[in-house]
């Protein structure tokens, strides 16, 4: 149900959003006289907020999907984050998510992996921004690929990071 209101609530803010620039394209019709030059600008600029913004909202609903199944259903986390294009990770903070989450999800599925690229992100972003929860969470997974490859010294370096 509370995602149904979200949409709705989305829905009406890009409509307000698109009455805005509908009412500043009038205004500065008359201005500029060349409406005809206009209007595939406007329609294109249009096109490409309402996508991005389409695209963000739907990342960020995948993400908390994900996260409310890695508990009890790892293997359905897995294939929600493996099914995110990850050209529509928008802000550092989604890819990070996105970095940690697929940690976690390989991990849970018991799929060792070896390559720190995988939490690389979520690293650089908790290190300095987050909650202290995606700081622990992050470190605990990257010392589980370290053990992985064979890394034991950086995983007990960096275990020591995790319990400060």
């Amino acid at each position: 149900m509370g995602e149904v209101s979200l949409f709705r609530e989305r829905r009406i803010a890009l409509g307000n959003q698109l009455c805005d620039i509908m009412i500043i394209f009038e205004s500065t019709k008359s201005i500029i006289g060349t409406t005809l030059l206009m209007k595939p600008i406007l329609i294109t600029l249009l096109s490409v907020a309402l996508a991005s913004s389409c695209a963000n909202h739907e990342v960020k609903l995948l993400l908390t999907e994900a996260e409310s199944l890695m508990q009890d259903h790892p293997d359905s986390a897995l294939s929600i984050i493996e099914s995110i294009d990850t050209a529509a990770l928008m802000t550092k903070a989604q890819r990070a998510d996105f970095s940690l989450l697929h940690a976690m999800a390989l991990d849970k599925n018991y799929i060792d992996t070896t390559d720190l690229r995988v939490i690389a992100p979520a690293f650089r972003y908790f290190r300095n921004h987050g909650s202290d929860q995606n700081k622990m969470r992050t470190l605990y997974y990257q010392g589980r690929i370290y053990i992985n490859s064979s890394l034991v010294l950086c995983f007990l370096r960096h275990g020591a990071d995790a319990v400060e």
